[in-house]
């Protein structure tokens, strides 16, 4: 991600790990198939590859901040918060 005159802005977000990494892309920022909602890409090494259309619902930048400051300030695990994601994925 980037801004500057020179330098496109992207809107992706995307997490880079040991393990692998995974890149969000909102519906209204894909370039293909916005109809079928938010776009994550999921790929693991050594050579793991996965695509996950959800349809989401954006929450305001201010409520997103303050659950992370409050699972930081409270020292809470994330770890079953993921799971529970991926859990309600794999229902629809």
């Amino acid at each position: 991600m980037g801004w500057a005159r020179n330098y496109r802005n992207f809107s992706d977000k995307e997490f880079i790990g040991p393990k692998g990494r995974i890149r969000l892309i909102y519906q209204e920022y894909r370039q293909d198939h916005p109809e079928e909602g938010d776009l994550i890409e999921y790929y693991s090494y050594p050579g793991h590859y996965e695509m996950i259309n959800i349809k989401g619902e954006l929450k305001k930048t201010g409520v997103q901040l303050r659950a992370l400051v409050e699972m930081i300030e409270q020292n809470r695990d994330p770890t079953g918060l993921m799971q529970l994601t991926f859990m309600l994925y794999l229902a629809q």
